[in-house]
């Protein structure tokens, strides 16, 4: 587990939390040189940074001028820390496992929009990860007295419809991101998950959030978790062990048609269920192995 040694009155050891991984994503260290700056060691991400020091990613971001919380930062690089706000004004919900996004809202009889707000998120980011404190007030502003409104609300927004009579991506639940402790297999499925609320379409020879193909998002997908892979079926083979589909375990790639010769791909993420870019006309979603059997699976060497 990697440790962070802070310097305020007497050194304090601190586990970092885990956090989505990025492509600057490996967790390792980091070392405050005072009560509001850190310094950068290697491999070491904005997220990760983030979240071992209690803050809001976009708001570290924002305070050392980065363009976003994928941006890359260098090792011995100081980096401000933003002011947090008083305790005894803000009121916060620190996530545990299994949260999301709705249900917490619900709970604190919130709109989930609101919600969303307060902590800078959106309908197209919107990862929490365990331990985040999240915002529920907003203490310049004055709270509703009348919270039954609210609790009226939840319930609505998770029922909406669109005009096509379809559930509204903003109203599904966004789950938090499990990566403490959790395997690469679980990294790999959380990342799937959250293209698939993207909007991404198929694109052919695509391999980016602006249009990807079904090897392409495999690809995309292990990038971030440090893998080199090419961006073909077959040739993605030759990095798997393989399996038959009922062993597949959750990060696991499976394949459709013979080994050797696969024609398509996808990330498994348990219950029957995988993660792929299907066709022409379609975007990133969730596929059924009952619906479109694989013909064989792999987990990565």
């Amino acid at each position: 587990m990697a440790t962070t040694t802070h310097k305020k009155k007497k050194t304090n050891i601190i586990r970092l939390s885990g956090a989505l991984l990025t492509g600057t994503a490996a967790v390792t260290v980091a070392q405050v040189a005072n009560a509001d700056t850190v310094t950068v060691k290697s491999g070491q991400s904005i997220t990760s940074i983030a979240i071992d020091n209690n803050v809001d990613p976009n708001a570290l971001a924002k305070a050392n001028n980065l363009e976003s919380v994928n941006s890359v930062i260098h090792p011995n690089q100081t980096l401000t820390l933003p002011t947090k706000e008083k305790a005894h004004n803000t009121k916060y919900y620190t996530v545990k496992s299994g949260d999301t996004i709705s249900q917490i809202a619900k709970n604190h009889h919130m709109k989930i929009e609101k919600l969303l707000k307060l902590n800078k998120l959106s309908w197209q980011n919107s990862t929490i990860y365990i331990n985040q404190k999240l915002k529920l007030n907003n203490p310049t502003k004055k709270a509703k007295t009348k919270s039954t409104k609210a609790v009226s609300q939840a319930p609505q927004a998770v029922q909406g419809q669109n005009q096509n009579g379809q559930i509204s991506q903003q109203n599904q639940n966004i789950s938090v991101n499990p990566t403490a402790g959790s395997t690469q297999g679980q990294k790999a499925v959380n990342l799937a998950l959250q293209l698939t609320h993207m909007n991404i379409p198929y694109v052919w020879g695509g391999e980016t959030t602006s249009g990807m193909d079904c090897s392409g998002l495999v690809k995309y997908v292990y990038a971030q978790l440090g893998y080199s892979l090419p961006h073909n079926t077959v040739a993605q083979e030759a990095y798997i062990n393989y399996k038959p589909v009922s062993q597949a375990q959750p990060g696991d790639l499976l394949f459709w048609g013979g080994q050797g010769s696969s024609y398509h791909v996808a990330i498994y993420i348990g219950d029957g269920k995988f993660v792929a870019a299907p066709t022409f006309g379609q975007n990133v979603s969730v596929g059924y192995i009952s619906q479109f059997t694989p013909s064989f699976a792999g987990s990565l060497k």
